[in-house]
């Protein structure tokens, strides 16, 4: 492998803004170099050319692209602390910001709730460098305060206020599980307490894979302490 990413070209791409298409080219003639090298050819001219031969058929027939698509960015809206610290004529709007609104920092965490302490740090690694954006500001506090964008709010509020099914087309990282998240966490939130009370299944969420489960309730924190999420 070391043929393939030299040191010296790996320090020039981390160092530098990577132009895709150069990145691309460059991976693919040094791939095509190292499976050349490694044909029974010398040095004599029709062994050079023979070389040469596989190295121009594998340049046309193993690689395709690379491919761009230019999208526009997906509209934001409000953000949840906009739309739900301002007092509601909805009874439920108004428990779930009182239940839902971040009410401790890291800071208060570490000197109020000591015990939480090791739960904390096996979601976050210490010195890690989630650990220390979770510091900066909570995954909580961003949720709560980053404008969402046009199709989560769209779908809040096909399920929660119409009570709707949704489903949800959109790119790869546009927020699509805060799509089903936040309904699910506001119906959780504004049980009636004698529902509440009673143990039960809430929720439940199907993935094609487990990996793909785990990845999102990794990257959910805010859920931890919150919801008894069980993965099978």
């Amino acid at each position: 492998m070391n043929d393939l990413y030299p040191e010296a070209f790996l320090h020039q791409v981390n160092n530098r803004v990577i132009n895709g298409a150069e990145l691309a080219d460059g991976l693919k003639d040094r791939l095509l170099s190292y499976m050349t090298s490694a044909l029974p050819v010398g040095n004599h001219e029709s062994q050079r050319l023979l070389g040469r031969k596989f190295f121009e058929e594998w340049q046309q027939g193993l690689f395709k692209g690379p491919y761009f698509e230019t999208i526009p960015p997906y509209e934001r809206l409000k953000s949840l602390a906009q739309k739900f610290d301002e007092r509601s004529d909805v009874a439920n709007d108004n428990l779930f910001a009182e239940r839902f609104r971040p009410k401790y920092s890291w800071a208060e965490v570490d000197h109020k709730f000591p015990f939480a302490r090791p739960v904390r740090d096996r979601i976050w690694t210490p010195e890690s460098h989630e650990a220390d954006l979770e510091k900066s500001t909570t995954t909580h506090q961003a949720l709560w305060t980053k404008g969402l964008f046009k199709h989560q709010w769209d779908a809040f509020s096909r399920a929660i206020y119409k009570r709707e099914n949704v489903v949800v087309a959109t790119g790869t990282g546009s927020g699509k599980t805060e799509c089903f998240q936040l309904p699910i966490l506001y119906r959780l939130l504004t049980e009636p307490q004698a529902i509440r009370a009673r143990r039960g299944v809430r929720a439940l969420l199907v993935y094609p894979l487990n990996a793909l489960a785990w990845i999102i309730h990794d990257e959910s924190p805010q859920n931890h302490g919150t919801l008894c999420v069980s993965i099978t």
